[in-house]
């Protein structure tokens, strides 16, 4: 839930200097790209922005654009927060805009931003590009956001919001933006403490119509230049010249220093105070923000309610943050100063204050706020407790790890650990936000505290399985995938055993691990079952990535249209949390089947997402390579080839290292170039304990590939022993290819029997999934077996589909006299042709296809003119001659 009160501009005071000169500029900014809005404290960055915004609405002649408004605040640095309330703003002004986001951040339980902030802002300034209307967006006190990934996506904003937006960013600073870029570009206008201060004129007129103080010119002039026309300064100099008999002694006592002037006048404004309102002033000074219930619990009065009334009506820095009046906060600088001299006059009171105001936040579920003041008061027990309590709300239900691991920081480690599902949450945060460094140091710390405080946590099957899962989950992402595998073979998977919001996490988190392994079935089993609780629990991240798992699961099963399934699933709702993985592993897919168009627009939609991620973004190139190969544009393959090398860098784990190896040399042996293999064969394996299992097998079978170009007696022994395991664990992608490659080393050995023995079993494992690839990219080699494997009846038509791909444009950079097409044939008119040949008319024809019968007709005319026939029954029989259809009788 939204806290409202941070979508709205602050409330406009009934009088207020107008500051036309400023209202000037910030309208011509404003047609603009970015208004900045920079000064210290007090000198009414807000208050000027959102009186200009007022006025202006009270003008319909020359009214601006709608504005939506954000009041940061230090919970705000924390990029799913952030996002979720920059959202919120804009969903102020345009409500169906970034609605599939903000649900995902809303439910996305458990983890950090699903991608990059900019990621996020690319579909939100997507959905924006349609909406044609000006508006204003005014981000207030960015100074408290320090968050790099927040600070990297402001500037993406900045840089790439729709022509229409225009941003408004007001702060105390801004040196981590690039503002001198933006300056030189023309982009933006800035709006400085020199611009801000009052003039002697405004200064006069604050001073006489607002304070209703009787001060000379000169008095006043003397005042403005002392203050440097710093606002808050002259405010805090009028209420101390309010209760003076000697104004101008005062004023003469006063320097151009701010960090002076408030110490001087915070002292002159308590000291005019009674007693119960300067003790309301300290003890209040504590809280971010006040009601009077919970002034009067920190306090001990029963009359906070007219107290703040008063402080209200008197000016002192009292800003109100609804038009109810049911929240306040102190002006930044004046709650600051009296809360230094609380805790100089009266520290012993401070931890109780603090306590007070803990019970009150507890008491009203506002937990944010009783974090701060119990660790203020150094309650961690009771700190660690509610956190403990709270672990799942904070943690998993509203994504926020950050928080999580930043009051945890706050513990002392033997609290924490005194608490064993706190250590578990503990970790957890870690992991969720990105912060894997310490966290293998942090598992060992566990296991060496409970056993210096006796706790069995092996004899805790929760707490025992809890830790394992983290244990595997940083083995994952340190790249250990044979620990992680060895952690999980000694863990009962039984996720009964599991926090409920943990649960749908291990599963995908098995099924991951089960995959590299190349245990296909136990994979697929966890990671449906990883969807269906991630389903149940709105965990959308988890879900996704389970989806993605499943995805390469059923591919490596052979199941293609299951993994097309899946992939077309995730990308259905792929804007909720925008990932690159289903658009690549779809492209695979499509690969396999020979449909190039459609997987060279899915690999390019993939790529586009992954701009940020090295390692999605090689995955990307080597499926254009193989496309791209596939059509016969061998120096395309060459470049991709030179740009994954460009990518790769030393930190590259092993097993993605080797992966890039395999698939570079596998590209150089279908090329007939076995030489630049020679030196990774015989290097391959020196990695092989940091390998998985099934992408093991896979580097092997491209040494196979290897010897079969360069000694084919060895190869056979290498692919018979690849083939018996492949075809026991079901791995149906590569036993297809192994297939392959023996009956193209049986025919090299003149064994022809065991050559179509081979072949048919490629053919009958691929016809049921239309998997196409495997067969093209081995060129001429594979022809004469196919036109053998033609001959037989129960492969002649997807022999023939073979045939007819293999017409089209390939590695093959010439058509041999067997391929006398000049043309290919389409699959549409693949499609007409086979009809044709069952004696189906144009308009039957078109009504099977749901097309015009005009359409048919072109298609037909095309059909004659490729395969060079005059008619029906001549297209019919030079189509069987070359395989495309299969021998059928024209009347049948």
């Amino acid at each position: 839930m939204l806290l409202s009160t941070k979508l709205e501009p602050p409330q406009i005071s009934t009088f207020v200097i107008p500051r036309l000169r400023l209202f000037e500029r910030l309208e011509q900014a404003a047609k603009g790209r970015l208004t900045l809005v920079t000064a210290p404290a007090g000198y009414g960055k807000s208050t000027l922005v959102a009186h200009w915004l007022a006025l202006e609405i009270d003008h319909v002649e020359t009214a601006l654009p709608k504005a939506a408004w954000l009041l940061l605040d230090e919970y705000d640095d924390e990029p799913v927060r952030f996002m979720r309330y920059l959202i919120g703003a804009i969903q102020a002004l345009v409500p169906d805009v970034g609605q599939t986001i903000q649900e995902s951040l809303q439910l996305n339980p458990g983890t950090p931003l699903p991608q990059t902030t900019e990621d996020i802002l690319t579909v939100l300034i997507n959905e924006l590009a349609a909406t044609t209307a000006p508006m204003l967006l005014v981000l207030d006190d960015l100074h408290l956001v320090t968050n790099q990934r927040i600070i990297d996506g402001v500037q993406y904003w900045i840089e790439h919001a729709p022509a229409a937006i225009h941003t408004i960013l007001i702060s105390r600073d801004v040196s981590s933006l690039p503002v001198a870029r933006w300056l030189v570009r023309g982009h933006c206008t800035e709006v400085t403490a020199n611009d801000l201060g009052f003039t002697s004129d405004e200064a006069a007129q604050f001073v006489r119509e607002m304070l209703r103080l009787d001060l000379t010119t000169e008095q006043i002039t003397q005042l403005t230049t002392r203050t440097e026309g710093w606002i808050a300064g002259l405010q805090l100099a009028a209420l101390s010249l309010q209760s003076t008999d000697d104004p101008e002694a005062l004023i003469a006592r006063f320097t151009g220093s701010e960090r002076h002037v408030m110490d001087y006048l915070i002292g002159e404004v308590l000291q005019k105070q009674p007693e119960e309102l300067r003790n309301f002033l300290l003890y209040t000074s504590i809280l971010k923000r006040l009601s009077p219930e919970l002034c009067n619990r920190v306090t001990g009065l029963d009359t906070s309610y007219e107290i703040l009334e008063q402080l209200e009506k008197r000016n002192l820095f009292l800003v109100p943050l609804d038009n109810q009046r049911a929240w306040y906060r102190y002006h930044p600088l004046f709650g600051e100063a009296i809360q230094a001299r609380l805790y100089g006059s009266q520290s012993q009171q401070v931890k109780e204050l603090h306590i007070r105001a803990y019970e009150w936040f507890m008491e009203n579920s506002l937990y944010e706020e009783a974090m701060a003041h119990a660790f203020k008061a150094e309650l961690y027990i009771k700190a660690a407790h509610c956190l403990d309590k709270l672990s799942q709300q904070i943690l998993w239900d509203e994504s926020r790890s950050m928080a999580f691991v930043h009051w945890c920081n706050q513990l002392p480690e033997a609290v924490i650990y005194a608490r064993p599902s706190l250590a578990i949450s503990f970790g957890w945060a870690q992991l969720l936000s990105g912060q894997y460094d310490n966290l293998a140091e942090l598992t060992q710390r566990m296991r060496s505290a409970w056993v210096q405080t006796d706790f069995d946590f092996e004899s805790d099957p929760q707490i025992r399985t809890e830790l394992a899962v983290l244990e595997a989950e940083v083995g994952l992402h340190l790249g250990q995938i044979a620990q992680v595998i060895q952690i999980l073979e000694r863990v009962d998977p039984d996720v009964e055993l599991l926090n409920s919001s943990t649960q749908a996490v291990a599963q995908q988190l098995y099924g991951y691990a089960y995959r590299l392994d190349g245990k296909v079935q136990a994979a697929k089993t966890a990671l449906y079952q990883s969807i269906r609780l991630s389903q149940q629990l709105r965990q959308k991240s988890v879900w996704l990535y389970a989806h993605t798992d499943l995805t390469e699961t059923h591919t490596m099963a052979g199941e293609l249209s299951e993994a097309e399934a899946v992939c077309r699933t995730v990308i259905q709702y792929n804007h909720l949390n925008p990932l690159s993985y289903p658009y690549l592993n779809l492209a695979h897919v499509l690969y396999l089947e020979n449909r190039l168009v459609d997987a060279t627009d899915a690999v390019q939609r993939g790529l586009a997402l992954c701009t940020q991620y090295r390692w999605a973004t090689q995955y990307g190139f080597m499926i254009q390579a193989s496309i791209h190969y596939l059509q016969g544009k061998w120096e395309d393959v060459e470049q991709f080839i030179e740009r994954i090398d460009q990518l790769s860098s030393p930190n590259l784990s092993p097993r993605r290292q080797a992966r890039i190896e395999t698939f570079k040399v596998r590209q150089y042996l279908l090329h007939d170039e076995p030489e630049r293999a020679s030196m990774w064969s015989a290097t391959y394996r020196q990695h092989a304990d940091a390998i998985p299992r099934y992408q093991l097998h896979t580097m092997d079978v491209t040494f196979g590939r290897y010897q079969l170009a360069v000694n084919p007696p060895a190869a056979m022994d290498t692919l018979q022993l690849l083939r018996t395991t492949a075809e026991s664990e079901g791995w149906i992608e590569s036993l297809i290819e192994i297939n392959i490659l023996l009956a193209l080393v049986y025919q090299l050995e003149s064994l022809s029997g065991l050559a179509q023995e081979a072949l048919y079993r490629a053919l009958t494992l691929s016809r049921p999934e239309n998997i196409i690839a495997p067969f093209l990219v081995e060129g001429a080699k594979i022809v004469p077996l196919l036109r053998l494997a033609a001959k037989e009846e129960a492969h002649q038509s997807f022999v023939g589909q073979l045939q007819a791909s293999f017409l089209q444009p390939t590695v093959n950079a010439t058509p041999s006299p067997s391929q006398p097409l000049v043309e290919p044939l389409t699959r549409r008119e693949l499609d007409v042709l086979k009809m044709m040949a069952t004696g189906l008319s144009n308009p039957e024809i078109a009504e099977h296809l749901i097309i015009a019968t005009g359409t048919v007709a072109k298609h037909t005319n095309n059909i004659f003119g490729k395969l060079e026939v005059r008619n029906r029954t001549e297209a019919t029989q030079r189509a069987q001659e070359l395989g495309l259809i299969n021998r059928v009788s024209v009347n049948e």
